[in-house]
């Protein structure tokens, strides 16, 4: 449901005064005792909307304020924007990757034995696993960022007070590791206690940030120069090569007839193309081949 009246007006004033629109507040039914907790959802102006935990709207004022203005540090540094760019990135890298898997997995499986599905499955297997750590280890980053930006809007005693509530309200020792995004409660604590009495503690938040930022820029640009070599690869294979993939993806999917039809096609214009005779030779083996060319 969407937050009404009064406190909503002060929410809104607040990210309106630091350059971060919002369209509106909705509450998470969680239940009066749930974690207090939000987070932001949305790239650019009012399309973003900022979703609050019922267990936050139990908080004092000045405590909601702090959780709600780290929200706020992770739109205002263009946090889900880059990770935005990060999938892209990562969606990139699976395209690629299946692509090669799809051209060299029948030459994999002849030379060590192992089904192109098991290759094709370690694979997936380490690109997510990477994509995840990577994931996590810039997040953490980013949170002690948006950490840094909450302690400056509200000041560092209140927003520690606000992660002090939430880690009690967490069951305490339970936050004492690291989480996969998140450092522990109490380091985040200390560290935001710390930015008032060690000026390098702000510093070493912006490096590791920036860190953070170029880490993920150069995974997305990664991710993106492979997909694009595969666009690049695909406008100069030869017309009849197009064709013979077209009717490996049909019949390797299940649509026997299509990859019939298809075949069918490229061997009338292509009647002595060793690739497309191969792909003959395989569906008649499978009992698939065109009819008339059995």
């Amino acid at each position: 449901m969407r937050l009404r009246g009064e406190l909503e007006r002060r929410l809104i004033e607040i990210a309106d005064r630091v350059g971060v629109p919002l369209k509106a507040i909705y509450v998470v039914r969680t239940g009066a005792n749930s974690l207090p907790n939000a987070f932001i959802v949305g790239l650019f102006g009012r399309m973003r909307f900022v979703f609050v935990s019922e267990g936050l709207l139990m908080c004092p004022q000045d405590e909601l304020e702090g959780i709600f203005a780290h929200e706020l540090g992770h739109a205002r540094l263009h946090h889900p924007t880059l990770f935005f760019i990060y999938g892209l990135g990562f969606l990139g890298t699976v395209v690629w990757l299946v692509a090669k898997l799809w051209e060299f997995g029948p030459s994999f499986e002849e030379a060590t034995g192992v089904s192109a599905g098991l290759w094709g499955a370690l694979a997936a297997l380490a690109l997510v696993t990477a994509f995840l750590l990577g994931f996590g280890w810039i997040s953490r980053r980013f949170e002690q960022t948006a950490d840094a930006y909450a302690a400056n809007l509200v000041g560092p005693q209140t927003y520690a007070a606000s992660l002090m509530r939430i880690w009690l309200a967490a069951g305490g020792m339970r936050k004492l590791f690291s989480h996969w995004r998140h450092f522990p409660l109490p380091y985040r604590i200390e560290t935001v206690a710390s930015l008032k009495s060690d000026p390098q503690t702000l510093t070493r938040i912006v490096r590791a940030n920036s860190l953070a930022v170029l880490l993920l820029l150069a995974v997305t640009l990664l991710g993106l120069m492979l997909y694009f070599s595969l666009a690049i690869e695909d406008a100069r294979l030869p017309e009849w090569e197009v064709a013979a993939r077209r009717v490996e993806f049909a019949s390797l999917s299940g649509k026997g007839e299509e990859a019939r039809h298809r075949l069918l096609e490229a061997l009338q214009r292509w009647p002595t193309s060793p690739r497309l005779l191969r792909l003959l030779e395989q569906l008649e083996e499978s009992g698939d081949a065109p009819n008339g060319d059995r």
